[in-house]
């Protein structure tokens, strides 16, 4: 995701579009300039938390943009890249927002 694309908001439209459907638990994985834009907008995403949705940020990013911003977001669980892979593993289905 690029700082002008308009796949963070695509994602948060499609998820507010798929929250109501019956499924087991839905993860959010945030990588690169998505982390950024998720942060920023965390009081939006926040909305998806209590529906089943975890949100996911990548460890690397997300600590390097806490540091520097001295931010911390509640609604966000850090994971690495090797967690991300492994839930796609475990996953019906993957779909990318770029």
């Amino acid at each position: 995701m690029s700082q002008d694309s308009s796949a963070s908001e695509q994602a948060f439209k499609f998820m507010q579009a798929i929250r109501e459907e019956e499924y087991d638990h839905i993860s959010l994985f945030f990588y690169g300039y998505a982390v950024e834009c998720a942060f920023f907008k965390d009081s939006l995403w926040k909305t998806l938390v209590h529906r089943d949705i975890s949100l996911v940020a990548c460890s690397t990013i997300a600590q390097d943009f806490q540091k520097n911003n001295k931010i911390v977001h509640k609604n966000f669980t850090i994971a690495g890249l090797g967690q991300w892979m492994e839930s796609t593993l475990d996953s019906d289905k993957r779909i990318e927002f770029i």
